[in-house]
C-alpha cells in the first residue's frame, strides 16, 4: 500500500491516487456500451432491444428509453433496464456525440463534479436516486 494513505479512509484514498469508483465505474461503462448500441457502433441483431420513447416531444433529447415495468428485482438489474434513468437524465450535448470518444470525453467532463466518483454510497445527481441501486 502507499505509505501516504494508510490512515486515510477509502474515499480520501480513491482522491489522492484520483481513482473513481467501481460504482462510477460501472455507470460509466455501461453508458458507453448503451451509445455504442444505441448510435450502430455495433450489430443490432446482436443488441439487446432498447424501446425508444415514442413521443418526440418529451423534454431532454431525442434519444430517450422507454422503461419496461418489472415485476422481478432480477430484471430490475437486467442490463437495458439499469441504464434507462441515467441515460434519460443526460444532456443533449453528450447523447448526440460524434464519436465514441467524444461521447466519453463529454461524459467525463459531464460527471466530474459528481459526488460518486470519489464517494460509493452517493448517488448520481440528476438521475434521481433510483439509477445506480
Amino acid at each position: 500500500m502507499i505509505e501516504q494513505c494508510k490512515k486515510n479512509d477509502f474515499e480520501d484514498r480513491l482522491r489522492h491516487l484520483k481513482l473513481p469508483t467501481l460504482k462510477f465505474r460501472r455507470i460509466r461503462g455501461d453508458l458507453i456500451e448503451a451509445f455504442k448500441m444505441l448510435t450502430g457502433v455495433y450489430d443490432a441483431e446482436a443488441c439487446p432491444v432498447f424501446k425508444m420513447h415514442k413521443d418526440r416531444e418529451t423534454r431532454g433529447h431525442s434519444l430517450k428509453l422507454l422503461k419496461d415495468r418489472v415485476m422481478t428485482k432480477d430484471r430490475r438489474n437486467f442490463f437495458t433496464e439499469r441504464i434507462v434513468d441515467v441515460w434519460n437524465s443526460l444532456p443533449l450535448d453528450i447523447v448526440e456525440a460524434n464519436s465514441v470518444n467524444s461521447f466519453k470525453n463529454k461524459l467525463d467532463k459531464h460527471f466530474s463534479s459528481q459526488d460518486l466518483y470519489y464517494n460509493y454510497k452517493s448517488d448520481l445527481a440528476g438521475a434521481g436516486n433510483r439509477s445506480c441501486k
